[in-house]
C-alpha cells in the first residue's frame, strides 16, 4: 500500500499552459487598447479583438495547442478564457481607481491571467517572410512563468521556404 501511494505521488504533474499572442505581435497588428492605470495611460494588448478579427491567430494558437496536447500538457484556451470572463465584453470591463486611492487598478490582461490560472504562458510572435512566390515563417515562442513573469524557456526559428503550405503547417515544420 505504501508503494502504491509513493508511486501515485511520485509522478510529477505537468504544468498548465496557455498560448497568447505577444505584446509585440498585438502592437504590430493593431490589437491594442489604452488602459488608465491610476492616471497613467498604458497600452495593453486587446486579445479579445485579436481573436475575433484575426483568423490566422486562431489557426496558429489551435495548432500550438494541439502540439502541446500531443505532448501531454494540460491547456487553457485563451479565447475560451476571454469568453468565460464576460460573455458580452471580456476586456471592456476595466476597473480603475477613481476615488480616494483605496482601490487598485487591475488591467484586463491581469484579470484574464488571474482567472485562467495557467502555470506557463507561451507568448508567441511570428512573421511571414515572402521571397518571390515562396513564403516561410519566423517565430519566437517564449515560456513565461505565470507567477513570477520570468522567462523559463524559448524556441525560435525559421521554417523552410515553400509556396503551397498553409500557416499552421508552417508552424509545425518550423518547430520541428
Amino acid at each position: 500500500m505504501l508503494l502504491c501511494t509513493a508511486l501515485a505521488f511520485g509522478q510529477a504533474k505537468k504544468p498548465t499552459l496557455m498560448v497568447v499572442p505577444s505584446n509585440n505581435w498585438c502592437h504590430i497588428n493593431g490589437y491594442t487598447l489604452e488602459f488608465d492605470n491610476q492616471g497613467i495611460t498604458e497600452t495593453i494588448p486587446d486579445y479579445k479583438r485579436a481573436f475575433q478579427e484575426n483568423s490566422d491567430l486562431l489557426l496558429v494558437v489551435s495548432k500550438l495547442n494541439g502540439l502541446m496536447a500531443e505532448r501531454g500538457f494540460p491547456l487553457k484556451n485563451m479565447e475560451s478564457e476571454i469568453k468565460s470572463i464576460n460573455q458580452v465584453s471580456a476586456l471592456d470591463n476595466m476597473r480603475s481607481s477613481k476615488g480616494g486611492g483605496a482601490e487598485v487598478a487591475v488591467s484586463p490582461v491581469d484579470e484574464l491571467l488571474a482567472q485562467a490560472k495557467a502555470d506557463i504562458i507561451l507568448q508567441l510572435t511570428w512573421t511571414i517572410n515572402k521571397v518571390g512566390p515562396n513564403r516561410s515563417i519566423t517565430f519566437n515562442l517564449q515560456g513565461l512563468d505565470a507567477y513570477t513573469n520570468k522567462q523559463i524557456a524559448t524556441a525560435a526559428g525559421t521554417g523552410a521556404p515553400s509556396f503551397s503550405v498553409e500557416l499552421p503547417v508552417y508552424f509545425r515544420e518550423a518547430m520541428g
